[in-house]
Order: structure tokens, then sequence, then C-alpha cells
């Protein structure tokens, strides 16, 4: 997209926030405890796959037709849980969108990418490949836009 071009990374992580902050405030406007004992019955697999020896722990509701991922990253203080707790998943499944909700490393129930030097767009990278995610929608909150935004501007990506 022609956009970034003119952006810096301050402006981009200012974006970021921005339209993380709508996000959580459209999912939250809707939320209520019946809401999220409801999502806790998701058709949805808790899987793990192995990045460079590490066991990374994820959310995904393969049986959805969609032809579009949305790869769920979080927050610091945030796992994969919280996209389930607050109704993302529920919306993304009765919207018919396939999901992947991941605990980066070292957070969540993933194992910490010990003894590896690998760049958090590399992990991106093999994350999406792993789950056969071809082109998908990536949200990343807060610390995880540290994951996405290297992605958007490298020179291999989509």
């Amino acid at each position: 997209m022609d956009i970034f071009r003119y952006l810096n990374k301050t402006a981009l992580y200012i974006l970021s926030f921005f339209l993380t902050g709508l996000l959580i405030i459209y999912i939250g406007n809707g939320f209520s405890e019946e809401r999220a004992i409801h999502s806790m019955n998701l058709d949805t697999e808790k899987l793990h796959l192995d990045i460079s020896g590490s066991k990374i722990s994820y959310y995904d509701n393969r049986n959805s037709a969609s032809k579009i991922t949305v790869i769920l990253l979080h927050g610091m203080r945030f796992s994969k849980e919280d996209w389930k707790r607050i109704g993302t998943l529920e919306v993304l499944a009765a919207h018919g969108y396939r999901y992947v909700a991941v605990d980066l490393p070292g957070y969540g129930e993933s194992q910490k990418l010990d003894n590896v030097q690998m760049s958090n767009e590399e992990f991106l990278k093999q994350l999406i490949s792993k789950t056969d995610s071809d082109n998908p929608v990536i949200i990343s909150p807060s610390m995880s836009g540290g994951y996405a935004i290297p992605l958007v501007f490298s020179s291999d990506s989509h």
C-alpha cells in the first residue's frame, strides 16, 4: 500500500494503537458475562506448533470455509485467551472468518524461543506458513506491532 511509504515508524505505531483502541471499543461495547460464557463454547481448537524447537500455542477454527484468515496477536499483558474472553473469536466465527489467535513466544502457554536468533518478522512468517494462512489479516495491538510492522515493510511481503 502506497500510504505506508509516507508514514514513519512512529506514525505507524500511533496508528496501530489508535486502530487497536477502536477495535477494543467496538468489540467491548457488547461485552457481558453471558456473552463471555457463550464464547467459551466456540468450535475452536487449541493447537500447538513447533517454531525453532519451541512450542507455540494458538486457537484455530480450522472448520471455517473462509478464504480469509485473521491472525490475532496480543499486547504485553495479554494472551490468546483474552481474544476469546472479550468475544472477538465469537464475532469472527459468526461472520465466517477463520482465526488464528496465538500466544506469542514467552507469553500464555507458548515457550520462549530459547537460544534462537530469530527476528519477530521471521517468527510471524513461520507462523503464517505453518498455519496455512495465506495473505492473512493481522491484528497486532500494542507490543505485537513489533511483529507485524516489520513484515509490512519487508520486501518479500505481499
